[in-house]
C-alpha cells in the first residue's frame, strides 16, 4: 500500500492500479474502488500500464546507450510545470506572475522560496 495523500478532512489512499480508497480523519472508510481493468506494465500507450515504470526503463536504457529517449526531458518540464506553480500558489495563497520563457515566478520572493527543495547535507546536486 503506498503513502496516503492527506487531507483536511481525511485521506485518499493510492493502492495502485487504479486501486484506491478514501478515508475519513479517524481512518474510518468512506469510499473503496478496486479497477476491473489489470495494469499491464508492457503497455506504452494505455493509462492501464505502469507508465512510470516504461519510462524508466526507457532512460535507463538510453543511459547506457541501448536506446533513445521517448519522452525529452524538456516535455517532461512542460508537463509538470503547471502542476508545480499550482502547487505554488496553492500554499502561498495568491496568484502567481510567471515569466512565460522558463515559468519562473516574477516579483514574488516567499512564492519563489517553494520552487526549490531542501537538500539533506551531501545530498545537493552539483550543477
Amino acid at each position: 500500500m503506498k503513502k496516503p495523500s492527506a487531507g483536511d478532512k481525511g485521506s485518499l489512499i493510492n493502492l495502485g492500479g487504479g486501486d484506491y480508497k478514501i478515508v475519513d480523519e479517524k481512518n474510518k472508510l468512506i469510499k473503496e474502488v478496486k479497477s476491473d481493468v489489470a495494469a499491464d506494465p508492457t503497455n506504452p500507450v494505455s493509462a492501464t500500464g505502469n507508465l512510470d515504470l516504461y519510462h524508466f526503463d526507457n532512460f535507463i536504457r538510453t543511459v547506457r546507450g541501448e536506446a533513445s529517449l521517448n519522452s525529452p526531458v524538456t516535455e517532461g518540464h512542460k508537463s509538470v510545470l503547471l502542476c508545480h506553480l499550482a502547487n505554488i500558489s496553492q500554499r502561498s495563497g495568491r496568484t502567481l506572475h510567471c515569466d512565460p520563457s522558463n515559468g519562473h515566478i516574477l516579483n514574488d520572493e516567499e512564492a519563489m522560496q517553494l520552487w526549490r527543495r531542501q537538500y539533506e547535507n551531501g545530498w545537493e546536486p552539483k550543477v
